[in-house]
């Protein structure tokens, strides 16, 4: 079966590409979508406009487009998905969606941006209207792997993992929050400039919110600065004006694979193991476990453990499943969150480092998340 393109919701611009501009309560399925849907690679929405990026480089748009920030060479809103013609030369690696502007990431490693500019935004300081054909952003010396948009700023990581930010969208608040205290360039640049305060660690990607921006290193770490109205940045602070690093403790010390943003909220991932290392895990610690219980209660236990010869999803707890002829409930007691079903069935979680561990495929399963 076809992989089908679905949208819904607010369409005031014609940004969910069904060809109109009525709002939609359910999804629906786009008929007419230039692109086959199989060859779409990601998917990013701004303010009032879409874009799709496909396996071959290419981008497609639709939506508002009064600041050019379609990239189509005009100022009138596209109702369906249209091929941008004007990055043809270029195979088109991502794209991040602002209010009114958008900011493209090209294979060697260049950024282009179009739309508007009344912040700085775009990064393009000689250009004071809106841009209505993607430029490159000369002062961008280095090769860049990811980039964000924000509101009214954007970002960008450098192979080095150097973090620089662009447009004014945050100086406002940043301003209010600092009481006349000197505010760090990069909150009022309008041209990229380096993020003060993580010259020690190496960024991978980066994330944006309305007023907020996020990174995440190498390491699993986020840092993140700007507003907290929302409690978004995990700090007590209204405003951070320079990177803070989110204690691990939030993740249970688990190192942070992704992390995307919303216009106020932030969602991350934990990084994801091996199967293999999983299983290896999980095993040591049900034998373990079935040592232990065995040792101290004499009952007649029962386990089965069955490796599984391909991932089939991923879960954040492990269960060993016991079934025991008799097993006292005072002996319950050392262990953690017990839950006892009904009959002689014990379930109770293993909470291990290894929380992404596939579930075995199959109709009795022994061990799983």
């Amino acid at each position: 079966m076809e992989p089908q393109l679905f949208a819904w919701g607010a369409n005031s611009y014609g940004q969910l590409g069904l060809g109109h501009k009525e709002d939609v309560l359910v999804p629906q399925a786009l008929k007419d979508v230039s692109c086959k849907c199989r060859d779409i690679t990601s998917i990013a929405g701004g303010g009032g406009h879409s874009a799709v990026t496909t396996g071959t480089g290419q981008l497609f748009v639709c939506g508002g487009n009064k600041d050019g920030q379609l990239g189509l060479n005009h100022t009138e809103d596209v109702l369906h998905f249209t091929l941008c013609t004007a990055l043809s030369g270029f195979c088109v690696k991502q794209v991040a969606c602002g209010w009114d502007f958008t900011i493209i990431l090209v294979g060697s490693g260049l950024v282009l941006s179009c739309g508007s500019n009344s912040f700085g935004q775009l990064g393009l300081p000689q250009i004071s209207g809106p841009c209505l054909i993607p430029q490159k952003i000369e002062s961008l010396k280095e090769k860049v792997v990811n980039v964000a948009a924000g509101l009214r700023h954007a970002l960008a990581a450098t192979d080095r993992g150097v973090v620089l930010q662009w447009g004014t969208g945050m100086a406002s608040r940043a301003r209010r929050a600092s009481q006349g205290k000197a505010l760090p360039v990069f909150l009022t640049a309008k041209e990229p400039c380096e993020v003060a305060g993580l010259e020690d660690v190496k960024v991978k990607t980066v994330a944006a919110g309305s007023y907020h921006s996020v990174s995440l290193t190498d390491e699993g770490h986020l840092y993140v600065w700007g507003s907290n109205k929302h409690g978004q940045l995990v700090s007590r602070d209204i405003f951070l004006a320079e990177p803070k690093k989110i204690d691990t403790q939030c993740f249970s010390h688990e190192k942070i694979g992704a992390v995307w943003s919303g216009w106020t909220h932030l969602v991350a991932q934990t990084d994801i193991v091996t199967p293999e290392s999983c299983m290896s895990e999980a095993c040591y610690l049900v034998k373990s476990l079935v040592k232990m219980v065995s040792d101290y209660w004499e009952c007649n236990l029962w386990t089965a453990v069955k490796k599984p010869s391909s991932p089939s999803g991923c879960h954040s707890r492990a269960f060993l499943l016991l079934f025991l002829s008799a097993f006292p409930q005072h002996a319950l007691e050392s262990f953690d969150k017990v839950n006892i079903s009904t009959g002689n069935l014990i379930t109770f979680p293993l909470f291990i480092s290894c929380r992404h561990m596939p579930v075995p495929s199959g109709a009795q399963m022994a061990m799983g998340y």
